[in-house]
């Protein structure tokens, strides 16, 4: 692609810095964009993971916390991807939590 043509699908996932004293903890959620809509609403937490705050404020993060969290994102993008239908089609694969 070399624009954006604003095409998004229904479901996606959101990452939230949530800072503490000693850790920003990555927090994952599940969003999904009602039809006809172009704003998401946050739908499940999905998962989370601890950094050293001063690995992130400065950017200092390894090879492989940057690899984990890739990781952790880009398996819930593919399993979201594969939902096409509704809510309801995501939770009969076990997609979110009852």
């Amino acid at each position: 692609m070399d624009q954006d043509n604003g095409e998004r699908p229904r479901y996606g996932v959101g990452i939230f810095p949530v800072k503490g004293t000693d850790t920003v903890r990555l927090v994952l959620d599940d969003l999904h964009r009602p039809q006809n809509s172009k704003r998401w609403e946050q739908w499940s937490f999905f998962t989370f993971l601890d950094i050293d705050r001063e690995e992130f404020d400065t950017g200092s993060l390894s090879d492989e916390q940057c690899a984990d969290i890739g990781r952790t994102l880009m398996a819930r993008l593919m399993a979201l991807s594969e939902v096409k239908g509704d809510k309801d089609e995501a939770e009969g694969r076990n997609l979110v939590e009852p």
